[in-house]
């Protein structure tokens, strides 16, 4: 990234999270279950699921067969930027809006009452993950689009309740730079292995993934639990035979490839 946009990134950044902290409470209450509208609120409910770190990386994975080379990139900013995430949280501890306001009439929670630390937002911080993979190598228009998918992924954290709006400034900002950095990274690097050999590897680590979301994963909302368990069930059977697809491929091509080296011996 040029010096230049780094610097305006960062006086962007921090405008913002001097703006989001000084009214929180403010922007939090404007932003909270509002609208009240049963069909926002599933629309936000299911927003807030998908910026899970399962629905992360089983996304990614769904796009593999397209962007071999970038979902390592993408995988890397999970695991940095969501430990970055946990040492904020464990050094600084920030009491929740369920915590702070548990006694106020006008809190509105959806889904799961989280009461851990609350800065920065760790699903904030994995939406701009996956909304910056999105974007990488489209048009501006797509990465408008993807970053408007990102922010309102964000955002839902503040609309169910859980987060305030400072919270979210910050893990979105952080995932969103560190994904651009990993992405600059591996952009130009070459995958390593037997394209078969790495498309079966990364298929079956998302069924996996889909299979421990359906039956072990604690965070499933209850509200839309049962939409995303139907649609891990999905992907669950997609990897399942994509890894099928890759491993006999892999078997046929390695296969022949020990045919032709016994037959130059």
């Amino acid at each position: 990234m040029r010096p230049k946009n780094l610097l305006l990134l960062t006086l962007i950044f921090t405008g913002g999270l001097f703006l989001t902290e000084r009214y929180d409470h403010e922007l939090f209450f404007f932003l909270n279950c509002a609208p009240d509208v049963p069909m926002v609120k599933t629309f936000m409910l299911s927003l807030t699921q998908l910026a899970d770190g399962a629905w992360v990386i089983m996304i990614a994975m769904i796009l593999f067969p397209r962007r071999q080379g970038l979902v390592l990139a993408l995988i890397l900013a999970f695991l940095i930027s969501g430990g970055i995430v946990q040492a904020f949280k464990a050094a600084w501890p920030q009491p929740r809006p369920t915590v702070l306001f548990r006694a106020m009439e006008e809190l509105c929670v959806l889904g799961l009452r989280n009461t851990n630390s609350s800065f920065p937002s760790g699903h904030a911080t994995a939406a701009m993950v996956l909304a910056r993979f999105l974007a990488e190598g489209g048009s501006q228009l797509r990465v408008a689009l993807m970053l408007a998918l990102g922010s309102l992924m964000a955002l839902s954290r503040v609309y169910v309740g859980v987060h305030f709006p400072a919270d979210i400034w910050a893990g979105a900002w952080l995932g969103w730079m560190v994904t651009d950095a990993t992405l600059r990274f591996f952009r130009h690097k070459k995958p390593v292995g037997d394209y078969f050999l790495r498309g079966a590897l990364a298929s079956g680590f998302g069924f996996l993934l889909a299979t421990y979301f359906i039956f072990f994963h604690q965070e499933k909302i209850p509200e839309v639990k049962h939409i995303f368990i139907m649609a891990a069930a999905g992907v669950a059977v997609l990897l399942a035979l994509r890894t099928l697809y890759y491993s006999l491929q892999w078997g046929m091509d390695l296969s022949i490839r020990r045919r032709l080296f016994r037959q130059a011996e």
